[in-house]
């Protein structure tokens, strides 16, 4: 302002600039930039989890906090393609006032069918000049595929444009980060249900060694022991004449203490009784007995103590020793082995080191035979089912290593004990 002369007097002279527009461009900018932020902000949160219990109730939580709603719902279709309330945020009181308006029933059926959004403007039953209750029905769309409604509950603001693209936006990252937990769970559902059934097979397989190692000891091998003692009976009682008779009487002594021999190989490889009566350190002793009787030179090492490990980690770990040790008898039978076995910290170690020939890992599984493929796969599937990892190393010209590592007490249900066997 200034003084100015006016008429032959001194007159004050105001300017007035109208910055009420400008004002409310600013407000304007603000607010769309607290949008996009808001939006930022959902998108970071909303990923970050698969569990849609979680991202439900956070999608309401943030659509009330950016658009200032009074209520948030999300609601999904039954198997009738009813809509049914899933999750909501600041109802008390208000729900039957939405529930009972045969307006707000008609809007959300209209969004449902249409899959567009609709709103809808509520009064108070009897309060004809009270403020209006505005609903925004959202819907929750994946590929064109219906998975929900987004109720908005608020003022009259709601109606604002840059309000329902705001809550549009929201709905449909809401909708992504819904489908992509529901496409997670299936999976994860669908990984239970094949390691069940993996496990049941085992469990199904191990118990179909153990009744045929039984069947082998009390019948094959039990008659084969008492043939030889009863040829070797009847051979001081009643020798031969001849020359030729007594060789093959002696013929047939070693072949049928062959067969005794072979029998308890094959109860050995089937289920050994030592595994179930002894434990896990003096099967695989057993293994080794073997394995040194067949020309390999084998150092073993085990300090499990006299504690008995869970059945199921004492039947992986054997397999494992097993399957190295075949390995061995295939590729380097006279190869210098080492076998270490430890209960460390609730978790039991194995290693089964060889110096034969080596090989490339990853040939063996992707690209190798059949068999080669099929032995590390079903020892990494038996370790990791019991909540352990296996990890093979080797090179050509190097040896191999097979190394395991198994909990031997119960952490999430999959398969393990909690303690050792009853």
């Amino acid at each position: 302002s200034s003084v100015i002369s006016y008429g032959g007097g001194e007159a004050l002279c105001v300017i007035v600039h109208d910055i009420t527009e400008r004002r409310r461009a600013a407000e304007r900018l603000q607010r769309s930039l607290d949008a996009l932020l808001a939006l930022y902000e959902a998108g970071q949160i909303l990923s970050s989890s698969l569990q849609r219990e979680e991202i439900g109730s956070r999608l309401l939580e943030i659509a009330r906090r950016v658009s200032s709603l009074t209520a948030a719902v999300i609601a999904v279709p039954d198997e009738e393609g009813e809509l049914r309330i899933w999750r909501s945020a600041g109802l008390d009181g208000l729900w039957p006032r939405i529930r009972f308006a045969p307006e707000a029933a008609a809007v959300r059926q209209r969004a449902l069918e249409t899959r567009k959004p609709q709103a809808v403007r509520l009064r108070h039953p009897g309060d004809a000049d009270g403020p209006y209750l505005v609903g925004l029905n959202l819907p929750l769309l994946v590929r064109d595929r219906l998975i929900g409604v987004l109720e908005a509950w608020g003022p009259e603001t709601l109606m604002e444009r840059q309000n329902e693209e705001t809550l549009i936006s929201l709905a449909n990252q809401g909708a992504s980060a819904l489908e992509n937990a529901r496409l997670y769970a299936d999976l994860a559902e669908r990984e239970n249900r094949l390691q069940d059934l993996i496990r049941k097979l085992i469990t199904a397989q191990e118990e179909e060694r153990r009744k045929v190692s039984y069947e082998v000891h009390d019948g094959l091998a039990q008659t084969a022991a008492g043939a030889h003692q009863l040829l070797q009976a009847f051979a001081r009682r009643h020798p031969p004449d001849s020359e030729e008779g007594r060789k093959n009487l002696a013929r047939v002594v070693q072949l049928v203490q062959q067969t005794v021999g072979e029998a308890r190989y094959v109860i050995a490889d089937l289920r050994p009784t030592a595994l179930d009566d002894l434990g896990l350190g003096a099967a695989v002793r057993l293994q080794v007995e073997k394995i040194s009787n067949e020309g390999s030179q084998v150092d073993y090492e085990e300090t499990l103590g006299d504690e008995r490990l869970p059945a199921e980690v004492e039947t992986a770990l054997f397999r494992v020793t097993q399957e190295a040790l075949t390995n061995v008898r295939k590729h380097a039978p006279s190869a210098r082995v080492r076998i270490t076995l430890r209960h460390l910290n609730n978790s039991v170690h194995l290693r089964v080191r060889d110096w034969g020939p080596g090989f490339n890992p990853e040939k063996a599984t992707e690209g190798g035979g059949p068999g080669e493929r099929l032995g590390l796969s079903s020892m990494r599937e038996r370790v990791a089912l019991l909540g352990g990892h296996l990890e093979v190393h080797s090179r050509p010209g190097e040896g191999t290593e097979v190394v395991a590592e198994i909990p031997s007490v119960k952490i999430d249900g999959k398969g393990r004990s909690d303690s050792p066997r009853d």
